[in-house]
């Protein structure tokens, strides 16, 4: 499993385009939508 604190490390990195496309991802591969 990945280390929490790594993975925090570079999600605070990520730009908004980045992170919609992390978004995307998850909905089509995972089914997993944000919790509005």
């Amino acid at each position: 499993m990945a280390d929490i604190k790594e993975l925090a490390e570079e999600l605070v990195k990520l730009t908004v385009l980045e992170v919609n496309e992390l978004k995307n991802h998850l909905k089509e591969e995972y089914g997993i939508e944000p919790f509005v």
